[in-house]
């Protein structure tokens, strides 16, 4: 890619940030501080999977960064908490393995609190490595499960972390990074078939309109999650082993939102299409 056309790019990208910033008082320092424990972070990943030897001068070469800047950044980068992605794998798993469903594929009442209840081979197939009352406990909390006289039931749909913001932030950037991989492979690389890209938007909705639209948008993709699971777990190696495969097999994401603003504002993308 040339140059000039990442650079485009970027500004693309990291507009809906600084707006994100400006409104909550994150300054333009504080900000790029992050940035720069980000390319360090992403650099020394890239050299590991080079299986290249990581050194100060190597990282330097690939961010840009002087020598001095990289060894103050590699002392405070750290990376993003995958403790809640494992919550998400778990409920997915309630969701779709064939062990934990009903013969009308609902999540079943899971026994708990022994070591060979429903709920701890639940977790257990998911990781062996996660300790089933933690991750109770979390479901708990979040108020994703809920524990009854039979068993804990799965209450919720969809893990949406509401009233903890880092784990918000954290789907938000799976989210963003699964989007710019598609829109780079489908753009860039050209892939064929393409990954599925789609936006319908209308910016003079009626307002008596919006709880109704509200409404069905939530519906309609709440099902079509369903189904994409559903498909999904056909094929997915956890969920309907093969016995003949071998290998790690492929992550395939999809990812739905939606949003209503009150004051239609289309200033801004007629200004990026003039660029």
């Amino acid at each position: 890619m040339e140059t000039s056309l990442a650079l485009n790019l970027i500004r693309h990208l990291i507009r809906p940030a600084v707006r994100f910033c400006i409104r909550y008082g994150v300054t333009g320092q504080e900000a790029i501080e992050a940035l720069k424990r980000e390319f360090i972070s992403e650099a020394t990943k890239e050299i590991s999977h080079r299986k290249e030897k990581e050194s100060v001068s190597r990282l330097s070469t690939i961010t840009g960064f002087n020598r001095r800047e990289v060894d103050r950044l590699t002392k405070v980068s750290g990376e993003l908490d995958s403790s809640k992605n494992l919550i998400h794998r778990v409920v997915s798993a309630w969701q779709e393995n064939p062990e934990f469903i009903t013969s009308t594929k609902k999540p079943r009442v899971l026994s708990h609190g022994t070591k060979e209840s429903d709920f701890t081979r639940l977790v257990a197939s998911v990781s062996k490595d996660l300790n089933a009352a933690a991750v109770l406990a979390e479901l708990l909390r979040i108020r994703i499960a809920r524990e009854t006289s039979y068993g804990v039931v799965l209450v919720a749909d969809n893990y949406i972390p509401k009233g903890d913001p880092n784990a918000l932030f954290t789907v938000l950037a799976r989210d963003m990074e699964d989007l710019c991989v598609s829109v780079e492979e489908n753009t860039i690389q050209g892939m064929d078939p393409p990954n599925l890209h789609l936006r319908t938007e209308y910016d003079r909705i009626r307002p008596e309109g919006i709880p109704a639209l509200k409404a069905w948008l939530l519906r309609e993709g709440h099902d079509l999650h369903l189904r994409a699971r559903a498909e999904m777990a056909r094929y997915d190696q956890d969920v309907n082993p093969d016995p003949n495969f071998k290998g790690q097999g492929a992550r395939v994401s999809l990812t739905a939102f939606s949003l209503v603003c009150p004051e239609a504002n289309t200033t801004d993308a007629v200004e990026e299409t003039k660029e």
